[in-house]
């Protein structure tokens, strides 16, 4: 197999929405490309790889300022 682009996959999705080639709309292109980046996202999340889990740290610093 070759390498994938996302002009492939607009492609497939396309004839598996019963198409016969990928939109040439760029909104529409835009919107495929959104929902193929979702479901991959979510596809990920499930398998609850380390490097997607969020994790952060807040330093926090109480200074008592006076003004006159």
């Amino acid at each position: 197999m070759g390498s994938l682009t996302v002009a492939n996959l607009q492609t497939n999705l396309a004839y598996r929405l019963g198409e016969s080639s990928a939109p040439t709309d760029a909104t529409l292109k835009a919107q495929r490309l959104e929902w193929m980046n979702m479901g991959y996202f979510n596809l990920a999340r499930r398998l609850n790889w380390y490097w997607l889990e969020g994790s952060h740290s807040s330093n926090t610093n109480t200074a008592i300022v006076t003004g006159k």
